[in-house]
């Protein structure tokens, strides 16, 4: 997993690593999840390189509901940080060849106890990304959940295709702050 920082309070850009869009809202750190971190549970989905240093999972030539799992890692409290805030997560994909018939998300969080929490997200952007073409969706918490405890939060990615569709996913990119002591 590679970690992308960048403090919005001054616009300092760490040396080569990714600028925050000016239409995004500015949050304090962000991370990018490879698409190496989501796993399928139902379908074929196998690494792929594209022209260029481009590496996805990609799924080709089946149909059906394809149901994409990724741990979301974020850092861990410290004396001087006492939780984190997940405010956006945006999917990076592509389509070829033919329209998909759905793209949704779920945002789980588990906590020590073997308790699952749906987070109460907003997945219009993304449910409107069916066509051919390449697509940056954004996925918003609705009530972004303060995280303090040791716990595992997962996003879940369901697609829907024909067999003529290509779905290549490059992975996620998660939108964070933390709370100081």
């Amino acid at each position: 997993m590679s970690l992308f920082l960048q403090n919005n309070r001054t616009n300092e850009n760490h040396r080569g690593y990714m600028f925050l869009s000016p239409v995004n809202p500015k949050t304090d750190y962000v991370i990018w999840v490879s698409y190496s971190r989501f796993v399928c549970t139902n379908a074929i989905w196998a690494p792929a390189r594209q022209p260029g240093p481009l590496y996805s999972l990609t799924n080709t030539g089946s149909s059906g509901t394809s149901l994409l799992h990724a741990a979301l890692e974020l850092p861990t409290r410290t004396t001087t940080r006492s939780g984190h805030r997940v405010w956006h997560i945006y999917i990076s994909y592509e389509i070829e060849a033919a329209d998909i018939s759905g793209i949704s998300a779920n945002l789980l969080l588990q906590d020590n106890v073997p308790s699952v929490t749906n987070i109460s997200i907003d997945t219009t952007e993304l449910n409107a990304g069916t066509t051919i073409g390449k697509h940056y969706r954004r996925i918003s918490v609705n009530e972004p959940a303060f995280i303090n405890t040791p716990s595992s939060l997962s996003i879940e990615l369901e697609i829907t295709k024909s067999s003529f569709a290509t779905v290549r996913l490059y992975g996620a990119r998660i939108e964070y702050d933390y709370d100081a002591n």
